[in-house]
């Protein structure tokens, strides 16, 4: 049973540029209108996430917009904060070690939020509970002044308000044996 409901995080919202996404630290929402959506991370222009067939580290994400681009595929990316006493070097590799200590995805265990939520523990101070979803890690994240905006692709946005699946930890588990057997058919 479906029991996916929606929730607004009011941000600014500004019209999509690749270029912007080639400096900072960017969260990246895949698919943001599926549940459960797809997360992960670009430092710098270098895309990283744990999806169902493991790590994907220091990816151009040139190469993973042109597959949105070519797929139509609905993307949300958020600027985040800077942080000045850290190079891009050390966050690139602070996320290869998060990514590399949750190195499959495992169920509610550990998902595609996992490394990341790690990630800004480490060096934002933020913790986060074993169960948030994407939506209360985005709301952590803005209620702390860390999201500084949203950029949308494929996806209209009205009033500023970016709406984000909220689901259930069985809704969660299912749709990710869903996915893993349409991955293992491929």
């Amino acid at each position: 049973m479906t029991t996916t409901s929606f929730k607004k995080l009011n941000l600014t919202v500004h019209l999509f540029n690749e270029k912007e996404l080639l400096q900072g630290v960017w969260i990246c929402l895949i698919h943001a209108k599926r549940t459960p959506p797809h997360i992960g991370i670009c430092i710098n222009g270098q895309y990283h996430s744990l999806n169902i067939k493991g790590i994907e580290l220091n990816v151009p994400i040139q190469n993973i917009l042109k597959s949105i681009q070519i797929k139509k595929i609905e993307c949300l990316f958020f600027k985040v904060k800077e942080l000045t006493n850290c190079s891009w070097q050390t966050l690139n590799i602070g996320f290869s070690d998060s990514l590399h200590q949750f190195p499959m995805i495992r169920n509610t265990e550990v998902t595609c939020l996992t490394p990341i939520k790690h990630f800004f523990d480490t060096f934002y101070g933020i913790e986060f509970d074993k169960n948030d979803i994407i939506y209360t890690f985005l709301n952590k994240l803005n209620k702390n002044n860390f999201i500084l905006g949203a950029y949308s692709l494929n996806l209209s946005v009205s009033n500023n308000e970016v709406e984000i699946p909220v689901y259930s930890t069985e809704e969660l588990n299912n749709n990710l044996n869903e996915i893993k057997k349409e991955q293992k058919k491929a």
